[in-house]
């Protein structure tokens, strides 16, 4: 009893942990080893979406349990996903041509009710020797709005002293250990009652060991060989060894099959809805979308900015969960999303050319169509984000799809983690409360205070009782938001970063520069060209020029960071800043002219298209002034340079003469010395000078 007292988790007695290729489904990996699956046994199986959980509980582990004469129950997370598993079991049903019931589908919801139906289901379970626990990331998903969740989690739990619990999910991180601590403590407190009743049978037997039928008491010899008699006796052994079975330890039997579905995937990132709807509206890529939305609000605004672009109402369904709740609001959009999901369901694909969704089908649904070639993820939850993408199944191995998702807002998750930390001290301060109290907070704020009482605390009809799954769940998403605005507060990428490790990718630099939505590589490498031309064809630039390409440069920039560069312009260092956000621009540099900046010279690679020739000396640049017809800076610029005179500075003595003075206090010997004017009227002409305040001997 010390050891299980101290014992944190319960002992992994088989584990199977390897990648799996496309096609490969789960009865083919697992092969036969469900066949050792007995009671007290929890089995974790960890598999990729679209590896055959239905197929193998519905095929393989239901006839296996049918062999053996015992029952066997699937559980889901959801009454969609419910309807497509019950057509899957009555057509294996009908093939096999099965009459007797050995196989049994609910849903989780089913167990949390208070009615006959829900009386009727726990019993059924209490019989059958598997329970398949289907998408059990469910019992903290929902939790968050679900109180209910509560219930069936508390009742399944005990079921593991007469059956094999199975869990599968491929989102199982967060649960196993709130499943495991609870079997556990169950265990423990089994353990203790099981030690007791034995201990008592044992003191029963033995005080019955010391009377004889006449009632006279024996010596305590007798008593004790009488007892030690009755320890051999078929009656007691078989009672010891029913209470050491129901003492033994649950034991774990742990599989994860993981499907590495990366190279399928090309990830893009969006930073606002009306990025994302432009992309949509601007039918540059091919194939139908599917957008999955954090919250309804957000849904209803995604499909009124696609309308708002000109995008066909006609081709666009919105789906959330009152999509099959009469409503007089618009009807017509209710009626379509009913539609449209009844098609899912039956034929695995999409009538429509935009899907927006909630979580509502984030699973439940298999999508078989190879025209939805463009999925759009808009969750924080590293669980909903890879039940959404799962949702998509591929039917071949060549397929692939463009995957869009959010960069993330600081602002966002930072009010967030604010409003569940609010949440969860609410519930740790407040973990009962009863009905007058109940009322009074309904007086103070009845929106708030409603939604707070019907989606973390259960009702008995005099107590609200806080759902213990929705505290946890309340606590993990406070913490992800707060890591999330941490992150985000040394790396905007933060967030990025984060999902492209869910999808199995890296999160490159090169990544980032090339898959902005906004930024299409065509973009990118206009400006790069314009550049380019700048460079070789001008080389310097004048005002007019400068705020053209700057802003180019800019707009360009404000999308990859609006709030460093939305607005700006004019300034040339933050022109040069914003060539360092990319590596196709890194190459150039843009350096103004003289104090008066009406000039601006281009350089790539460190260079400037004009240089003053190799091997130039202050000996040679005074033979080149005094040479020169007095005042006249472009023959000077002849002697001076192996090329023409930029187009912008011919004709214009003054500017050249800033423009070589620039050139001078760059060029190794000659970094004192300027050329200055001389003199008025005709007598005006160039000379060679000191560089003021220079220390040139």
């Amino acid at each position: 009893m010390e050891d299980l007292e101290n014992l944190e988790k319960l002992p992994v007695i088989e584990m199977d942990v390897r990648k799996v290729r496309f096609g490969d489904p789960l009865s083919g990996i697992l092969g036969s080893r469900y066949k050792d699956w007995k009671e007290r046994d929890v089995i974790f199986i960890y598999v990729s979406t679209g590896v055959g959980k239905t197929f193998f509980s519905v095929e393989d582990l239901s006839e296996w349990a049918m062999k053996q004469e015992v029952e066997i129950a699937i559980l889901v997370n959801r009454r969609l996903l419910r309807g497509q598993l019950w057509r899957d079991i009555q057509e294996h049903d009908l093939r096999m041509n099965r009459r007797k019931v050995y196989l049994h589908l609910f849903s989780y919801q089913q167990l949390e009710g208070e009615g006959e139906e829900a009386k009727q289901c726990r019993e059924i379970l209490m019989r059958c020797r598997y329970i398949v626990c289907d998408e059990c990331h469910y019992f903290l998903m929902d939790a968050l709005f679900n109180p209910g969740v509560q219930r069936s989690f508390d009742f399944i739990t005990t079921l593991y002293k007469d059956a094999a619990l199975i869990f599968m999910s491929a989102t199982m991180e967060r649960i196993r250990p709130l499943l495991e601590k609870r079997i556990l403590e169950l265990h423990k407190c089994q353990m203790a009652e099981c030690e007791k009743e034995m201990q008592e049978y044992d003191d029963r037997i033995y005080d019955s060991c010391q009377y004889k039928r006449n009632g006279e008491q024996r010596s305590l010899t007798e008593a004790w060989e009488k007892y030690e008699e009755a320890k051999e006796s078929w009656e007691y052994q078989e009672k010891i060894e029913f209470y050491e079975s129901q003492m033994a330890l649950p034991q774990v039997r742990e599989y994860r099959y993981i499907r590495d579905m990366a190279d399928k995937i090309t990830a893009k990132y969006f930073q606002t809805g009306e990025e994302l709807a432009d992309l949509i509206v601007g039918g540059s890529l091919p194939g139908k979308w599917l957008v999955f939305v954090a919250a309804k609000k957000f849904g209803k605004k995604m499909r009124e900015e696609l309308i708002a672009r000109g995008a066909d109402v006609k081709k666009i369904v919105y789906i959330d969960a009152e999509y099959d709740v009469f409503s007089a609001t618009d009807e017509s959009v209710q009626k379509r999303a009913r539609e449209e999901v009844h098609n899912i369901v039956q034929t695995g694909r999409l009538q429509c050319q935009i899907l927006i969704t909630t979580s509502v089908l984030d699973n439940g649904v298999n999508i078989k169509d190879s025209q939805v070639t463009n999925i759009v993820l808009m969750t924080e939850d590293e669980d909903e984000f890879i039940q959404m993408l799962g949702r998509r199944r591929f039917t071949s191995e060549n397929e692939t799809i463009n995957l869009f998702i959010f960069m993330g807002n600081p602002c966002l998750f930072s009010k967030r983690a604010r409003t569940y930390f609010q949440i969860y001290w609410k519930l740790c301060n407040n973990r009962d409360i009863y009905l007058p109290d109940a009322y009074k907070m309904l007086m103070e704020d009845p929106e708030k205070n409603t939604n707070m009482l019907s989606s973390y605390y259960d009702f008995d009809g005099w107590t609200h009782h806080s759902n213990e799954l929705a505290i946890e769940a309340v606590r993990m998403r406070c913490l992800y938001y707060r890591k999330l605005v941490r992150g985000l507060e040394g790396d905007k990428y933060f967030f990025l970063k984060e999902q492209m490790r869910w999808l199995g990718k890296d999160c490159t630099q090169e990544w980032l520069e090339s898959s902005s939505v906004l930024l299409s590589q065509s973009k990118i490498d206009a400006i790069s060209e314009y550049l380019n031309l700048l460079y070789h064809r001008e080389g310097v630039i004048n005002k007019r020029e400068f705020e053209e390409i700057e802003k180019k440069i800019i707009d360009t920039a404000a999308k990859m960071e609006p709030q460093k560069y939305k607005g700006k312009q004019g300034n040339i260092n933050t022109v040069n800043s914003a060539l360092q956000m990319r590596k196709e621009w890194r190459k150039y540099q843009i350096v103004a002219v003289g104090d008066r900046k009406t000039f601006y010279e281009i350089y790539s690679d460190g260079k400037a298209r004009y240089d003053i020739r190799a091997d130039f000396t202050l000996e040679a640049l005074k033979t080149i002034v005094e040479e020169s017809t007095p005042g006249d800076m472009e023959k000077i610029w002849e002697r001076m340079f192996d090329s023409e005179i930029p187009k912008c500075l011919a004709g214009d003595s003054e500017s050249l003469k800033v423009y070589i003075n620039g050139k001078l206090k760059k060029y190794q010997g000659l970094e004192g010395w300027i050329l200055r004017s001389s003199g008025r009227g005709d007598g005006k002409k160039i000379v060679v000078g000191k560089r003021p305040n220079s220390s040139t001997e």
